[in-house]
C-alpha cells in the first residue's frame, strides 16, 4: 500500500497522509479498548461483539 500512495501523492501531502493512516489504527484499538470496556462492564460480552461488529459494517456500508 505504501508503494501505490506514494506514486499517487504528491510529495508535500505524503508524511501527513501516512500519519493520519498509521495513527488511525491506534485510536480505533484506543476507543475499541475504552468502549467495549464499558459495554462489558455494564451489558455483557454479547453486546460487546453487536455494537462493535455493527459499528465495523455501518463504516464498511459508508465507504462502499
Amino acid at each position: 500500500m505504501s508503494s501505490l500512495t506514494s506514486q499517487h501523492l504528491a510529495e508535500k501531502e505524503r508524511a501527513s497522509f501516512f500519519s493520519i493512516l498509521t495513527s488511525g489504527s491506534a485510536v480505533g484499538t484506543l476507543f475499541t479498548g475504552t468502549f467495549g470496556s464499558y459495554l462489558l462492564d455494564y451489558y455483557g460480552w454479547p453486546t460487546v461483539f453487536y455494537v462493535i461488529g455493527m459499528s465495523v459494517k455501518y463504516v464498511e456500508i459508508q465507504d462502499y
